[in-house]
């Protein structure tokens, strides 16, 4: 009996299927249309038949899919077909087979860069300035707790528990489910923002909803109101808030506020300037392992990647550009003689 054949095509949109019924949102749009690209260009081969020098080319050759693309990029390219492939090898479809990576096509990964990060006084004037209740309790939520934007989307309303003075909230990329401290500033927020969500929604602290709720349209003509938001949508507790929405008020709110940051940084600047803020509290106060007490703020398995968001890579580059054929222990002693070698010189 003949073997059926798998194309790429097949396990392409059977990886994105698997993605999606598996809530893997995250990969699931970072991925997708690479893959398509990947889809539309080898869709037709067989899976078994995809090899290294093929995968190569693709990539990497002259008209590859990642040319002109920065390192991170054409990593995530690589990634998303090794995904493929992975889910093919699973499904006994065919063989392992490794993908090029960047570091084999010769492409060199950036030196580290030093992120925006802000002082608590340049977050409090961000959270001022955001223009709604939704866009301010997001900001608060991540100032306070360090979470991940896309978690913060995803807490239900049940699980902000302000009598045992925590929140609950399932970690994707850990898939393991996390009891954040309510903080103090943070509980004055939450406070204020669920009396606006009751007069707007009718919502308690007990109903089984999203705690910052999405948008639907109201059959009003769709305009943008002097405050920045959008007549012609209301606040829909059933529904996720949207990326874009968020995005669009942060952007709106740095600009007016006069917060600087650069080009491809948003929500995760504000991720990183509480870590290190957190960082420099405890280490200030004489916690020896505040180190690690950020990893678990920050919920990293390598401490590593902990100390690539408090910047400790850059500080490290810059302490040895300082030491680097520098005197030391000598530095600022022009004049002094050293005894010792003075001593040895006269025969002492």
């Amino acid at each position: 009996m003949a073997r059926a054949v798998r194309t790429v095509s097949i396990a392409v949109w059977d990886y994105l299927d698997h993605l999606s019924r598996n809530g893997a949102l995250w990969s699931y749009k970072g991925y997708r249309s690479k893959l398509i690209r990947f889809e539309e260009a080898l869709g037709a081969s067989d899976v078994r038949s995809l090899d290294r020098p093929t995968l190569f080319e693709y990539l990497y050759g002259r008209r590859g899919a990642t040319k002109g693309c920065e390192y991170r990029n054409a990593a995530q390219h690589a990634t998303a077909i090794q995904n493929v492939i992975d889910f093919a090898v699973n499904r006994g479809w065919r063989d392992p087979l490794k993908v090029p990576t960047p570091k084999d096509a010769g492409l060199r990964k950036p030196d580290e860069r030093d992120w925006t990060r802000y002082s608590a006084d340049e977050m409090l004037l961000l959270q001022e300035g955001m223009p709604c209740p939704r866009s301010r309790i997001i900001v608060a939520v991540i100032t306070n707790t360090a979470m991940r934007i896309d978690d913060v989307f995803d807490i239900q309303n049940r699980y902000v528990r302000s009598q045992t003075g925590d929140l609950r909230a399932r970690i994707k990329k850990s898939k393991m489910w996390d009891t954040k401290p309510i903080t103090l500033d943070l509980e004055d927020e939450i406070r204020r923002y669920r009396q606006w969500y009751t007069e707007a929604c009718g919502v308690t602290d007990k109903d089984d909803v999203y705690f910052i709720p999405g948008s639907k349209r109201n059959g009003d003509w769709i305009r943008k109101l002097p405050d920045g938001t959008v007549a012609g949508y209301d606040p829909d507790p059933s529904r996720r808030v949207s990326y874009n929405w968020a995005y669009t008020r942060l952007k709106g709110a740095l600009e007016t506020q006069g917060l600087f940051y650069d080009k491809g940084e948003a929500w995760h600047m504000l991720r990183r300037s509480v870590a290190r803020l957190y960082f420099d509290t405890m280490a200030g106060q004489g916690y020896d392992l505040a180190l690690r007490m950020t990893q678990a703020l920050l919920n990293h398995k390598e401490v590593s990647t902990t100390e690539k968001y408090l910047g400790l890579a850059v500080e490290t580059a810059k302490r040895d550009q300082s030491l680097k054929g520098q005197a030391f222990l000598t530095r600022g002693r022009d004049g002094v003689v050293d005894l010792h070698r003075e001593r040895g010189r006269q025969g002492i």
